[in-house]
């Protein structure tokens, strides 16, 4: 079993490296008997990258672009047994540019996530993450929103338990901690806490899943508080062996409270003063997340829509809508094309602040294999975004184009 308390800062991320570190390189010298019947191994893989980008901190004004070079080493680690799974992730992004060297970084993520069987119908599971890189990064990925370009870390620790009611009947509960800090203070630190129940039952056809799934989410920042009741059905069916559809849907209500600056006149038209005033909001939504997912011979694609309330790094609540495609397909036994697009709407889900954006972005690529471990990738990306909050140049966009030698190395087994 993994299960992390919460703490916070560079301390979490130190104590999450080391013991993802300890895992990775000391578990094969330990070889007691009743643990050691199991599977470990060991995956890694290095990309070289090289990237022209017009638009480097995506700036509606002031475009700056530039040449940079991406080494990305990774190493995935997994372990098995009858009773304990364990799997553990370590990557590292070093990000080189030509021109603007100020904004030379090093991106690192790492995670850890386990699950203990403590008898045959109940299982104890732990996850931990720790990820560092910029707003410009997964955040826009999470909400669509293109901001100030910062450094983030953020630290996720959360672990619950999975009961087998019966062959057919499941229940899980979870706990999750996210943290996130902003260099700066162009953006709002918060913190988040979810509690979460998962209901699964099986059909009798043995194929299709109905789930049912409360959860509460307390969102925390200087600015603004939120709590987030939902509750989520869903359904899973698999119309054949490559056809597979996702559906679910829910409601929430949300309650926030945020600071809100305002004018108090004491010489009116020329003395005055700002005071900041609680104000409250509470709204009902809904939530959706859809996918439809074939897969072929040579092809695979999805499809998919998903609704819900995020956090975004001005401090406060934001509902995304998200649209999204992926498409990949084998030419032959060397080249294979990709094709992911995807599409936002978001908006603010209180009166704290005017979020309305759409950002809109898509990336085709096509890979060869050099040989079975090795490829080469040439791809280009274009993002574009419509901020409706911006009094000026309210539409812009960005370029880029990469090519990059992917080596997988020789998976390494110990069993």
């Amino acid at each position: 079993m993994i299960f992390l308390l919460p703490a916070t800062g560079k301390r979490m991320a130190r104590r999450l490296a080391t013991v993802a570190l300890l895992l990775v390189f000391l578990l094969p010298l330990l070889r007691p008997t009743a643990v050691w019947s199991a599977e470990v191994s060991w995956l890694p893989s290095l990309s070289l990258r090289g990237e022209y980008d017009d638009n480097i901190a995506f700036e509606n004004r002031d475009e700056l672009d530039d040449y940079l070079a991406t080494i990305s080493p990774s190493l995935l680690f997994k372990y098995a047994s009858e009773r304990v799974k364990i799997n553990s992730s370590l990557a590292l992004d070093v990000l080189r540019y030509s021109d603007e060297t100020d904004l030379n970084d090093e991106y690192q993520h790492y995670n850890l996530d386990g699950e203990y069987q403590l008898t045959e119908k109940l299982a104890l599971t732990g996850q931990g993450s720790f990820i560092k890189d910029t707003t410009l990064e997964s955040e826009l990925e999470e909400t669509g929103l293109v901001n100030f370009r910062e450094d983030r870390r953020r630290y996720t620790l959360g672990g619950g338990f999975a009961y087998r009611l019966s062959e057919r009947n499941s229940w899980q509960l979870n706990y999750n901690f996210v943290k996130t800090n902003y260099d700066g203070r162009e953006n709002v630190d918060y913190e988040s806490h979810t509690v979460s129940g998962t209901f699964q039952h099986q059909l009798a056809n043995m194929r299709d899943f109905l789930i049912l799934q409360p959860y509460y989410t307390y969102y925390d920042s200087d600015v603004s508080k939120v709590d987030n009741y939902g509750l989520v059905a869903g359904f899973e069916h698999p119309f054949s062996e490559t056809l597979h559809l996702s559906l679910h849907s829910g409601a929430r209500y949300t309650e926030s409270s945020y600071d809100q600056w305002k004018v108090h006149w004491i010489f009116p038209p020329f003395v005055y003063e700002l005071v900041s005033q609680r104000e409250h909001d509470n709204n009902w939504g809904w939530l959706a997340d859809f996918s439809l997912k074939k897969t072929a011979e040579r092809w695979t694609a999805e499809i998919g829509y998903d609704r819900d309330l995020s956090f975004g790094s001005s401090g406060e609540s934001i509902e995304r809508n998200r649209f999204h495609f992926t498409g990949d397909y084998k030419i032959n036994t060397r080249f294979r094309a990709r094709l992911t697009t995807s599409l936002y709407y978001t908006e603010s889900d209180s009166d704290y602040s005017d979020e309305d954006s759409r950002y809109f972005n898509v990336t085709p690529s096509i890979s060869y294999k050099l040989t079975e471990r090795y490829s080469l990738v040439l791809a280009y990306s274009y993002a574009e975004t419509y901020d409706k909050t911006l009094d000026s140049n309210r539409h812009y966009d960005r370029n880029r184009v990469w090519l990059s030698l992917d080596f997988h190395f020789p998976q390494l087994n110990n069993s």
